[in-house]
């Protein structure tokens, strides 16, 4: 079986616990990822108090996302949004997280190739820093991106091993024009992990796979056309319950969907 991660809920946390422990998974832990956490030195050191127990069993971290434009125009902006990736490498390397997950901030209806190439070199600088600071991976994932050339450029520029592309398969389907056979067919090799959830075409829903509209068929040709494993989280509305995870490996064991191909 591939390496397969779970968002852990820490309202529920002894459950999460058990269910991971018993079937091998991993966690992926977004508390890191919330304004109002990063906001409070208070709330940081509460939430490394709850992951810390169980750190060796946290393969990644969703950073911080909600309005950051790295690579803005405004340094005022721009610097606040570097900030809290940093701050995000800090609780990493305290926690001995290797693998952080960022949102690809590029806005998607500036179509100005000088854009893109100004985005890209942005980035380039930016985590090019943040990878001679820190031992961490970053993996950038698709959010409102129209197409999957950007981030490809991107991760050309890094070169690298330690920068590589998270595909999040209900932000392709809900936003972007090219479909996940398009994605794969750029990304290839280049693509290190993938969230799971699944929606209608319309709203980023977080549902699991086989509810909604997601072509999880193509993905797994992609996958075994260009024979990579990248490492998979279950990433759909799961602080509800466990059984919105187990729906989906069900889905996609019955239909020898990835991760179960």
């Amino acid at each position: 079986m591939k390496n397969i991660i779970i968002n852990p809920n820490i309202k529920d946390l002894d459950n999460f616990l058990s269910y991971a422990e018993k079937n091998g998974f991993y966690f992926e832990i977004f508390g890191f990822c919330s304004p109002s956490v990063l906001e409070s030195e208070a709330e940081i050191q509460r939430y490394i108090e709850i992951f810390a127990p169980f750190k060796d069993r946290i393969y990644s971290m969703h950073g911080a996302f909600v309005g950051l434009q790295v690579t803005c125009g405004d340094p005022a902006i721009r610097n606040v949004s570097r900030n809290r990736i940093v701050q995000n490498c800090e609780i990493s390397k305290f926690l001995g997280v290797k693998n952080l997950v960022v949102h690809c901030d590029k806005l998607p209806y500036i179509l100005q190739e000088d854009y893109t190439d100004y985005w890209v070199d942005g980035c380039y600088e930016f985590y090019s820093e943040i990878l001679d600071n820190y031992d961490i991976n970053i993996l950038m994932e698709n959010c409102w991106d129209l197409s999957p050339q950007p981030l490809k450029q991107l991760i050309v520029k890094m070169n690298t091993t330690r920068f590589k592309g998270c595909l999040d398969t209900g932000h392709i389907n809900c936003f972007s024009k090219a479909d996940v056979a398009g994605w794969m067919d750029v990304l290839t090799t280049d693509l290190a992990h993938i969230h799971i959830n699944d929606n209608h075409g319309k709203i980023d829903e977080h549902m699991p796979a086989g509810k909604g509209t997601f072509d999880f068929k193509s993905l797994t040709e992609k996958i075994e056309k260009y024979k990579i494993e990248p490492t998979v989280v279950f990433e759909m509305d799961s602080y509800e319950s466990i059984e919105n995870i187990e729906s989906s490996m069900n889905y996609l064991r019955t239909n020898s969907f990835f991760p179960f191909n």
